[in-house]
């Protein structure tokens, strides 16, 4: 029943042209609620972590295998990972997560708009207080 229900509101929109308003309206708010929970994985960085790392993935691949051995040696020390582009698996991302804390940043450090300022801003100012 759900689904007819959606269906046809679907078309209706579609018929309308409000489709593509709505869609961007969803986007635009799962956008900055992702962004607001980013903000504050970054304000609960401790301030007694000594290693921050910034790669590109974490799916699979040699680079990315040789970052998983660099985070690993390092384990006993407390830890930072940023990833700033979107990996095409998650083949290592639950070995980064075991010895590591991660952060993704793929969204908001590569769209050219106010939200990347605020959260290059955000970082820079979490680096600076370690």
């Amino acid at each position: 029943m759900a689904g007819r229900i959606k269906q046809i509101l679907k078309k209706s929109l579609k018929k309308t042209g409000l489709f593509g308003v709505a869609v961007k309206v969803y986007d635009s708010y799962i956008y900055r609620r992702n962004f607001s929970k980013t903000i504050k994985q970054i304000r609960r960085i401790s301030s007694e972590t000594e290693i921050v790392f910034f790669f590109s993935f974490y799916c699979t691949g040699g680079a990315e295998k040789v970052h998983f051995q660099i985070t690993e040696l390092v384990k006993e020390k407390k830890t930072v990972t940023f990833f700033t582009g979107r990996s095409f698996n998650e083949h290592y991302k639950s070995k980064f997560e075991g010895v590591t804390q991660c952060l993704e940043l793929i969204d908001f450090i590569k769209n050219e708009d106010r939200f990347r300022k605020r959260m290059i801003h955000a970082i820079v100012n979490k680096l600076n207080s370690i």
